[in-house]
């Protein structure tokens, strides 16, 4: 499992600046809005290499099983 998810599930419900950050990529997303493997490439990934965090969306499918 990637650990990364869990860090990234932890700022996500404890950080507030992480929150934020998360809002804003969210609403600056111009990218293909029907795809959760688009958003998850287009938002999360970004973010998450801000905060030092990498996961593909493969391991994101596994890890919200």
């Amino acid at each position: 499992m990637n650990n990364d998810l869990k860090k990234f599930e932890e700022l996500m419900k404890t950080d507030p600046a992480f929150q934020e950050k998360l809002r804003e990529a969210v609403e600056k997303y111009d990218g293909d809005k029907t795809s959760p493997e688009a958003i998850f490439n287009g938002v999360l990934v970004p973010l998450g290499k801000e905060y030092g965090l990498s996961a593909t969306y493969e391991e994101f499918q596994e890890y919200m099983k």
